[in-house]
């Protein structure tokens, strides 16, 4: 589990009673401001007029830009939200925050630090991912994706071998914690439920029931297992799920892939 601060309405305060170094991880792809205008200069949050952050500002946590150091609060408390994607720590003067336990009072451990929710209409939607589910659907679901293979697929029924499949999104420099430096989608970042793949014969190999099909950005099914109604080719559809939702979306539907020759080898 971690910590979801979807957009603005939705924060976590952090009263340490005294001046912090605070650093959020996973760091990437973030920067800081507030709602006054501040912003992140060389490690520290500043307010735009080159004053410090003092008691009251809000530190949104959003964007594009990687924060490289630690942030030092010169304030007693702070807030931070609209984070991008899930927060896993906050370290607050070396002591460690870790919402991966699912729970604030867990987070909380035996630091001494007092955490407050805002926006959520109970702590158990902050933990849960599936409150994301409209978040990521948004962000994925008027994409356009790009099938990538070699070009013929080998189905040997009943047996181990598998075929990789690869999808590039197009856009995607909006998106970078589902893409690879490359453009192609990761199957396995959070909020990402099961891949499915289908024929229009109607047989279908999902992630869900074998765990060796999703690697990284790599869908390798076993394509022995499904069956197709042309001797030549195969008809697949691909059905990617997030969190929470379960009509899913098409990557791309009636998919000619073509066999090799004789690729077809039965048991």
């Amino acid at each position: 589990m971690s910590l979801y601060l979807d957009n603005n309405t939705e924060s976590l305060t952090v009263d340490a009673g005294f001046v912090s170094t605070v650093v959020i991880m996973p760091q990437n792809q973030r920067y800081a401001i507030t709602d006054d205008g501040a912003i992140l200069d060389e490690g520290n949050w500043v307010e735009s007029d080159g004053e410090p952050v003092v008691a009251g500002d809000t530190i949104v946590v959003e964007g594009d830009v990687t924060i490289a150091s630690d942030i030092t609060v010169t304030s007693e408390s702070f807030t931070i939200h609209g984070a991008q994607s899930a927060i896993d720590t906050i370290t607050v003067n070396g002591q460690v925050l870790d919402f991966t336990t699912g729970s604030i009072a867990g987070a909380e451990g035996s630091t001494g630090l007092t955490l407050t929710l805002g926006g959520f209409s109970s702590e158990y939607d902050a933990f849960n991912a599936a409150v994301n589910v409209n978040n990521i659907l948004t962000q994925l679901d008027t994409r356009r994706w790009e099938l990538t293979h070699d070009g013929s697929v080998q189905a040997f029924q009943g047996r181990s071998n598998r075929e990789a499949f690869k999808f590039k999104v197009f856009p995607s420099e909006d998106i970078p914690e589902f893409v690879d430096d490359d453009g192609y989608f990761v199957f396995d970042s959070s909020g990402i439920n099961r891949v499915e793949v289908l024929t229009a014969a109607g047989s279908s190999v999902s992630s869900s029931d074998d765990g060796n099909m999703i690697r990284g950005n790599v869908i390798a099914a076993r394509t022995g297992d499904l069956t197709g109604e042309d001797p030549n080719n195969l008809e697949l559809t691909f059905v990617l799920y997030v969190d929470g939702d379960d009509d899913g979306l098409v990557m791309t539907a009636s998919e000619l892939v073509p066999y090799q020759k004789a690729a077809y080898f039965r048991r």
